[in-house]
């Protein structure tokens, strides 16, 4: 026969016991610390590319004369119309660039008119660089990236440029170009949920027939 204070020794470890066991049982309550937020907005990434030879239409800002220009020097360029992709302006007009002069003889004498060969470089949207190739003057004609103007503008539609003997190009001449290799494009903005936008606009939602308490009552029958 058992003493009470073994039985009661016994009852005690089987108490301890229990409560080990569940407190080992008992899953963890602390929760991850929430992850940190970056500050400010994600930066943008690709879309898409404008592939190499995207036409571009531009106007020359600096007068040029064959009598004046040398080989080497600079003109300044601007992107007359904007560039579109699926619908979607990518290239606004007014960003500005430079050309080359990369040829310039004056006048001779026997009659030989002045010469000039221009090239296109690039244009410049914010920090990001477009280089340029296929320059052409007037929109359309002959490609003047390696032509000498002297001879090609003596007849047709680029005849006006030649003032005496010299070739004079105005401010402001339309002009065309051609990408020089593929441009990728930001991701355009995503457009804001009209709903979401107005506070006063609600939606109720219709009622779900597949729920019990949804189904309409059975017709009372007398």
């Amino acid at each position: 026969m058992r003493t009470p204070w073994k039985c009661a020794g016994t009852g005690l470890l089987v108490m301890l016991c229990a409560w080990s066991s569940a407190a080992q049982e008992a899953p963890a309550t602390d929760a991850a610390p929430p992850l940190p937020v970056a500050d400010g907005p994600a930066p943008p990434t690709t879309c898409c590319v404008l592939p190499d030879g995207t036409p571009l239409v531009l106007e020359i800002l600096d007068p040029i004369s064959s009598a004046r220009v040398k080989r080497g020097d600079m003109f300044r360029l601007r992107l007359k119309e904007p560039v579109t992709f699926d619908g979607v302006t990518v290239l606004t007009a007014g960003i500005e660039g430079v050309g080359e002069i990369v040829h310039a003889e004056p006048s001779r004498g026997g009659g030989k008119p002045g010469e000039l060969i221009l090239a296109a470089r690039r244009l410049q949207a914010g920090d990001r660089t477009l280089r340029l190739r296929g320059f052409k003057l007037g929109g359309a004609g002959r490609d003047t990236s390696g032509v000498a103007l002297g001879v090609a503008l003596g007849i047709g539609p680029f005849a006006h440029f030649i003032h005496g003997k010299e070739i004079e190009i105005p401010a402001l001449t339309a002009a065309t170009a051609k990408l020089a290799e593929p441009f990728p494009l930001d991701t355009p903005e995503s457009v804001p949920d009209p709903l979401a936008a107005d506070p006063t606009t609600s939606i109720i939602a219709a009622p779900d027939l597949s729920s019990p308490s949804a189904t309409p009552p059975p017709d009372h029958q007398e």
